[in-house]
């Protein structure tokens, strides 16, 4: 079902059209929801979450095609279809590529070390990707948008990077050292002190999704530029790297794999900007120096978490808590108050409510 609405869904994304978007997913999700919730009810046992399933992106479905003008033509024209295919193939592989790497890694770490270990690190890389990984594809839908309309405009597409970027970072940085930080508290309080184990592969891991917005969002200018063939083959040498990092990594246990995974990311970000400088010149250098007025703010933030994790030594979620709004507002009010580039370009994203709440910022 899904497959019948994928090309309205893209026009929307190409559109900028995210609302749209965003009430079919609110919608078929609630739907979705009460209809699971019914058949658990009237005792169809583990039918309801398949029957769940079905209903959301049933409904989902329904309401793309109602919010999108496009609807499929009669004919076909093969000019295109062989266009799309020569495109789309090398993506299909890489995704294919990505399920390939991802799910041997877990295989690796179960054979290797046990069922145990395996879930520790589970554990500690599915609450890092959370935030990193949620941040990466929403701007990444975005950027592609961007980039595509921007194909044949270097610069343009330098500068829209840049902007990606910068929107990005604002919000991921703070919350992987955030996370980094509040670690073993923060598994304390999600899912009980059997978790805690977890934490130090979690802080190591909190830092390599540090780089991964960049890295998504330089990866979407060349499948917006058409560059699909280059996009799999940076992500074949990628692959071939991360496995001799994981064989080196996994003879130093679980830790050494979260460490090799950090060493990965910042290599993986080098071999995507040195791939990516074929369609731009927006490099390395001239990305990092654009994102380096955030360091300052984070700083700040460290120190502020440091404290109160010192002082508040009583429940984990009070202390998890003040930590994460001190620690947001002396982030966001260093950045503000000294009107960083970074922060006040994230200042103009929002909405103009939004932006009257901090009169003493914005005027």
């Amino acid at each position: 079902l899904w497959a019948l609405s994928i090309v309205q869904y893209s026009l929307l994304v190409r559109e900028v059209r995210f609302g749209a978007i965003a009430k079919a997913g609110i919608s078929s999700t609630f739907v979705g929801g009460v209809a699971g919730v019914a058949a658990a009810v009237m005792g169809a046992g583990v039918w309801a979450i398949a029957l769940q399933l079905l209903v959301t992106v049933a409904v989902n479905t329904l309401v793309l095609w109602f919010v999108s003008g496009w609807r499929p033509a009669a004919s076909m024209r093969p000019r295109s279809t062989s266009e799309m295919f020569r495109y789309g193939r090398w993506v299909v592989l890489s995704a294919a590529l990505e399920v390939l790497y991802t799910q041997g890694f877990a295989a690796l770490i179960g054979k290797l070390y046990g069922v145990r270990e395996l879930g520790l690190f589970s554990r500690a890389q599915n609450v890092q990707q959370l935030p990193s990984g949620s941040i990466a594809a929403i701007i990444g839908r975005v950027a592609f948008s961007l980039f595509s309309r921007r194909a044949d405009e270097p610069e343009a597409i330098g500068r829209a990077v840049r902007m990606a970027n910068r929107a990005a970072m604002l919000v991921n940085a703070p919350m992987m050292v955030g996370l980094a930080l509040l670690a073993e508290p923060a598994l304390l309080v999600l899912f009980g002190p059997q978790w805690t184990p977890a934490a130090p592969v979690l802080t190591v891991l909190a830092f390599a999704g540090f780089l991964l917005p960049i890295s998504a969002i330089n990866l979407q200018v060349l499948l917006a530029t058409g560059r699909s063939d280059s996009f799999f083959r940076v992500e074949i040498g990628k692959k071939l790297v991360g496995i001799a990092f994981v064989a080196i990594g996994s003879f130093f246990g679980i830790m050494g794999l979260a460490w090799a995974q950090l060493i990965f990311s910042v290599v993986a970000l080098a071999m995507n900007l040195h791939t990516v400088a074929q369609v731009t010149s927006y490099t390395l250098m001239p990305q990092v120096r654009d994102l380096a007025d955030i360091l300052l703010p984070l700083a700040i933030m460290t120190a502020v978490v440091l404290v109160i994790e010192a002082i508040l030594t009583g429940s984990p979620f009070v202390m998890v808590a003040v930590a994460v709004l001190a620690g947001a507002l002396a982030y966001g009010l260093t950045g503000l108050g000294l009107r960083l580039p970074s922060f006040m370009e994230g200042l103009d994203l929002l909405p103009p409510r939004l932006r009257r709440l901090v009169p003493w910022i914005s005027s």
